[in-house]
């Protein structure tokens, strides 16, 4: 019996606030901030957008974290996914993710695991060779309707970061850099305790 899909997701930045000095511009009541992106914050201070972390999720698409990772990156081909997608028990079913995770060893993880890839690649993507990602992609050229269907269990249903990022907000409160990953982290383990499958 083929198990549920899993999803490949990935909330993008998450942000912290930094406060630091601004000036004041000669022949002017405006202030000059010292540091950019920034916005006037209270008391005189300007208030900048520092980049954090980057969290990656494989969730049902119930919306129940299976695993969570967070990076200090944003690249497409990062080896984070893979690292998940190896944590996963060995199992049947589909594993969805965004075009940005279609790399040829993000599919051969997959198919490692047991699972199938579902992965949109690009239009105009063509298999070569006999992996996973060609296998993938042959799959789509053969049976696009069946292929599109399954894909779109990753529309319908709502976004887990969305969901998490409106009951907590998408800053992180840790002012030491080793400790983003530890909060964004406790933040997916009280959201699973939380988490109602009905």
């Amino acid at each position: 019996m083929q198990e549920n899909p899993l999803l490949l997701t990935s909330a993008g930045a998450y942000y912290r606030y930094r406060l630091c000095s601004s000036t004041v511009v000669k022949g002017s009541s405006r202030r000059a901030p010292l540091c950019s992106p920034s916005r006037i914050g209270i008391a005189g201070l300007v208030q900048s957008v520092v980049h954090t972390a980057y969290p990656y999720l494989i969730h049902t698409p119930q919306g129940k974290i299976c695993i969570a990772m967070v990076a200090y990156g944003n690249a497409n081909d990062s080896p984070y996914p893979r690292m998940m997608i190896r944590m996963l028990p060995d199992g049947s079913g589909d594993l969805l993710g965004d075009a940005a995770y279609g790399g040829i060893k993000n599919c051969n993880a997959v198919r490692e695991s047991g699972r199938r890839p579902v992965i949109d690649p690009k239009s105009n993507a063509v298999p070569n060779g006999h992996n996973a990602r060609a296998d993938m992609i042959r799959f789509r050229d053969e049976r696009p309707r069946t292929f599109y269907n399954i894909l779109c269990i990753r529309n319908s249903v709502e976004s887990v970061f969305a969901s998490i990022k409106d009951r907590f907000g998408s800053i992180v409160r840790a002012l030491c850099p080793h400790i983003w990953a530890v909060e964004l982290l406790l933040v997916c383990i009280y959201y699973n305790m939380t988490f109602s499958d009905g």
